[in-house]
């Protein structure tokens, strides 16, 4: 149903081609890229909705059009890129939207560099009394021979700051000290930052969006 206050709004992406890959770039670097495929869906899903979509691009798309004053007026903008390298890679959208005073969608560019850093993220729940599986940061392999375990085998090896299950292989979940050695060497040599090791919980991973009703901001 057309919306009775159609707006004008920028989408801000990445696709699979948006970037090269460099060299000692691991297997999934581009793992959290789309398809065009799935910005044609948010266009259409918003045009059916009676909104105008303005195809902006990646952040450094936005960042050029905000720096030569050519970032057309928007009312809003829906952010779905991922930016790569560092721990704030999935801020530059919005952070360069906030700059230009464009509202964003979703979550803002704190929440986002928070919550990918999985350490900052156990610490942030872990004080306001949530429970988080037992965990530790791990730089150096040669810890796991003889350093202090975060819980009993089969432990979990991940990079400190990835998402969509980058990093993550069947070797990941390490049964002793030999496979937990390899899988931290590989997740620092690869992803260039620490490994976070934590406690093995089976079952089922589930992705949610919250929406706050008083505030219309959403985050996954």
């Amino acid at each position: 149903m057309p919306s009775s206050d159609p707006r004008r709004v920028g989408l801000v992406f990445e696709t699979f081609d948006s970037y090269a890959r460099a060299p000692g770039d691991p297997h999934d670097w581009h793992a959290e890229y789309e398809p065009e495929a799935t910005v044609d869906a948010l266009e259409a899903a918003l045009v059916r909705h009676g909104h105008t979509v303005v195809r902006l691009g990646t952040p450094h798309d936005v960042l050029g059009l905000a720096g030569r004053g050519e970032l057309p007026a928007l009312d809003a903008a829906l952010c779905i890129a991922e930016g790569f390298g560092s721990r704030n890679r999935e801020a530059w959208g919005p952070v360069v939207l906030e700059m230009a005073g464009v509202p964003c969608l979703g979550s803002d560019a704190l929440t986002l560099s928070l919550t990918l850093d999985k350490a900052w993220t156990h610490r942030t729940l872990e004080a306001a009394g949530v429970r988080v599986a037992p965990w530790r940061l791990v730089a150096d392999p040669a810890e796991a021979a003889t350093g202090e375990l975060p819980a009993d085998f089969p432990l979990f090896v991940k990079p400190r700051w990835e998402g969509t299950a980058k990093g993550i292989r069947r070797d990941s979940k390490a049964g002793d000290r030999a496979a937990l050695a390899a899988a931290i060497e590989r997740v620092v040599r690869d992803y260039a930052q620490p490994a976070l090791v934590e406690a093995f919980v089976p079952g089922a991973e589930y992705t949610v969006t919250a929406v706050n009703a008083s505030t219309s901001a959403g985050c996954a």
